[in-house]
């Protein structure tokens, strides 16, 4: 499914990026080291589930220790993908290999209780993945809620794609409950889950009624996603690429715990940037949220968070000197000037917008460089739903936010 185009525009000619949400763009990879354990997802407050498994296991590749859903869920059978169908994926380890299934009863729930309890922001993720486990080759379709609100439908294209999606969420209980709803479109099967206790003082959303659904993008050409080891909240970044504009990459230690790293990107992300051709050039994204809603005419209306994160990564000389300008929905922020390995986030505190994200980037009259963009997140608020059909225009929503071929 198409999230939004992206252009380097130039004065004599404008190229347009359809980005493809089934992550099938060509390129290199970065030199990442697998996570390591402990810190991130060892936290108080975080669970990591590998459903499907029969035991608890620390995974090598992924450097996360996964625990056994059977502490989590009452009903269900433990199942693995087929062979031919195991996925290469080495930031998500072994977590895709198994599922488990739900072929009785209509909605069959887990049951999550983080340490930190009630009172928090936490980060909440599923996993979804066929893998044609059955030897039916007949993918299901089903609902994902969180209590009685819909969260998701999961659709499977065919065997070999699996789907992820996450949500924030302020919990004003101890529990939360991720449940599989069977909608008479096959068995429900789930591959992993996932939350993440966030602090306060990021990605608020201090609202019973409402969550955040995240796109986050890492300035890198790469056909898959990355977790990076030092990514305090264990963030998910897609790979995204830019036609035309050059991938630099640093090759320094960014002071990450810089007291202007509020966000705590991660040294990884902010090592890369895209950069087009000239300082005459622009990057341009445009985000239309009406891509996550086939049909649902309230998109326009959703609230949309915009957070850019920024480092300077090329170590100029004395003459030389990047200032960008942003520009949002035709309102333009004042000029940032870079400074390097030092990051700076512009997050959403400006203002939010409402269905559309029209970005555009360019350096300033004073720079002579051209601009750079490291990543950029875009968060929508989502009322929470009772029922997955919305009461004003009777359309199904459907979020299919990560979508990527196993191999």
């Amino acid at each position: 499914m198409e999230a939004g185009k992206t252009q380097v525009f130039k004065p004599w000619a404008v190229f347009i990026l359809a980005i493809l949400m089934a992550g099938l763009c060509a390129g290199h990879d970065k030199h990442i080291e697998p996570r390591k354990l402990a810190s991130t997802t060892d936290r108080p407050g975080s669970i990591s589930i590998d459903c499907g498994v029969s035991e608890d296991y620390p995974d090598e590749q992924s450097g996360i220790h996964y625990k056994s859903d059977s502490n989590f869920v009452t009903a269900g059978e433990n199942k693995q993908v087929l062979p031919r169908y195991i996925p290469t994926h080495p930031q998500l380890g072994k977590m895709l290999n198994t599922l488990r299934s739900f072929p009785n009863g209509k909605k069959n729930c887990y049951n999550l209780k983080p340490e930190m309890g009630k009172g928090y922001n936490y980060m909440i993720r599923g996993f979804f993945f066929y893998g044609n486990y059955d030897g039916q080759n007949k993918p299901p379709a089903f609902d994902v809620y969180l209590g009685v609100n819909y969260w998701l439908t999961v659709n499977f294209s065919d065997d070999t794609t699996f789907y992820y999606n996450e949500i924030i969420q302020f919990l004003w209980t101890d529990t939360i409950n991720v449940c599989l709803l069977n909608t008479d479109f096959g068995i429900p099967i789930i591959s992993g889950l996932e939350l993440r206790f966030l602090n306060n003082s990021i990605y608020q959303i201090e609202s019973k009624s409402k969550v955040l659904r995240a796109v986050r993008y890492d300035m890198i050409t790469n056909t898959s996603v990355s977790r990076y080891k030092d990514d305090v909240y264990d963030r998910l970044w897609r790979h995204y690429s830019i036609p035309e504009a050059k991938i630099i990459e640093g090759n320094a230690n960014i002071d990450i715990q810089a007291s202007n790293n509020i966000y705590e990107i991660p040294m990884e992300v902010l090592n890369t940037a895209a950069q087009p051709p000239s300082r005459l050039d622009s990057l341009n994204y445009l985000f239309n949220a009406s891509y996550f809603h086939r049909g649902s005419l309230s998109w326009s209306s959703r609230d949309l968070y915009v957070y850019f994160h920024l480092a300077e990564i090329v170590n100029t000389t004395k003459d030389q000197q990047r200032e960008i300008s942003i520009t949002l929905n035709g309102v333009k922020l004042p000029p940032i000037t870079l400074e390097y390995l030092k990051p700076q986030s512009i997050g959403p505190q400006i203002f939010p917008v409402k269905g559309i994200a029209n970005i555009s980037i360019e350096a300033t009259a004073e720079s002579t460089l051209p601009p750079l963009l490291n990543a950029f997140e875009i968060y929508e608020v989502h009322n929470l739903l009772t029922s997955p059909t919305n009461t004003v225009d009777g359309t199904k929503f459907y979020y299919y936010y990560f979508i990527f071929k196993s191999n």
